[in-house]
């Protein structure tokens, strides 16, 4: 069986994906922005949330309770759970805020660490968040699966910042990057995927080197937002994209810029696309999805371990897609919902099977 989380404004969904495909809130009454499931043992669940910190799960999101002390900022954007760093509570768990700075925990997310020497990087004062131009933010984070203690932070807008030891020391492997989506695959040692404002990256050599490839995506579609990779063929990449920030999230430009995030009048002209890179070339999916023109842009899932060609796309505000054959065709997944889930503002999907 497939469970699909749905982090939305209002709470954290918890979708099982068998004849039914019920939704049924995890937890109510908070902003859930990122979910992190660890890899070796899914039972052990992190979401986390935009102004009420860290919660934790240990019976497959099925209940959550608070964690997180020690993570001193409430706005927790980005967490990945290690699949490689192991203590008796599980992965190590790396959480990231806005302002930009950066936790650690040994304890399976119920007291983290600053690791202060992030906050220490020499390009870190110049990054900025468009919205909100003082400060920046850790949009993302990707663990390695092979090796033991690297981890990649994507700061918007900064760059990708990489620690070889846990977090204890970083560097910069790639400055300057809108950061919206890190990516790593167990099938795909030493690679790292990534997706920003302004197209697709990725790195071949644990993030020595990056290459920037967006060839036959016509220009006018510029901005990049949430990827997937096919949890069995590392070489199918499946990414989001829209004209501008604007039309692909559907956001007033005026109340962005000033911070408000006003989704009150959606623009007229929102668009939104998907494409896929298989074989080296990128081609535009789609079959059995929603027109592009309306539509502001989804959130992607991926079990692992999952058969090749299965991908989830969520849409806003959260129909459900799914592929079996990497993005060739894809039918809408019949998920009832209860009655107080109307109106839903999908910030990330995750998926587990088990």
């Amino acid at each position: 069986m497939t469970t699909l989380f749905l982090g939305l404004e209002q709470g954290l969904m918890r979708v099982e994906l068998n004849g039914d495909a019920r939704a049924h809130w995890a937890m109510k009454d908070v902003s859930a922005f990122s979910v992190a499931i660890d890899p070796q043992e899914p039972e052990y669940v992190i979401c986390t949330t935009l102004g009420q910190g860290v919660f934790r799960s240990e019976d497959g999101g099925r209940s959550f309770e608070p964690g997180g002390d020690g993570v001193t900022f409430p706005s927790v954007w980005a967490s990945s759970i290690s699949s490689t760093e192991r203590t008796s509570a599980g992965g190590v768990v790396y959480v990231g805020t806005l302002p930009s700075a950066m936790f650690r925990s040994e304890d399976g997310g119920r007291t983290f660490r600053e690791l202060e020497s992030f906050r220490a990087l020499p390009s870190l004062p110049e990054a900025s968040f468009p919205a909100a131009p003082r400060t920046s933010l850790v949009h993302m984070i990707a663990t390695s699966f092979n090796r033991e203690r690297t981890v990649f932070a994507g700061i918007e807008l900064g760059g990708i910042m990489r620690s070889s030891d846990g977090g204890e020391t970083w560097q910069e492997t790639a400055g300057g990057l809108d950061c919206h989506q890190l990516l790593a695959h167990p099938m795909a040692p030493d690679r790292v995927y990534e997706s920003d404002g302004g197209g697709f990256c990725e790195s071949l050599d644990n993030g020595e080197t990056w290459t920037v490839d967006y060839e036959g995506i016509p220009e006018h579609l510029s901005y990049f937002y949430d990827m997937a990779v096919d949890p069995g063929d590392p070489d199918t990449i499946v990414i989001s994209v829209g004209p501008n920030q604007y039309q692909a999230h559907g956001i007033n430009p005026y109340a962005y810029y000033e911070g408000a995030f006003d989704r009150s009048s959606v623009l007229p002209n929102t668009y939104s696309t998907l494409f896929r890179r298989c074989g080296g070339i990128w081609t535009e999916m789609r079959n059995g999805l929603p027109a592009a023109e309306g539509h502001s842009q989804g959130r992607f899932a991926t079990a692992l371990g999952d058969d090749t060609g299965h991908v989830y796309y969520v849409t806003i505000p959260g129909d459900v897609y799914r592929t079996t054959d990497g993005g060739d065709s894809w039918s809408a997944v019949d998920v009832t919902f209860p009655p107080d889930a109307d109106g839903r503002m999908v910030h990330c999907a995750r998926a587990v099977n088990g």
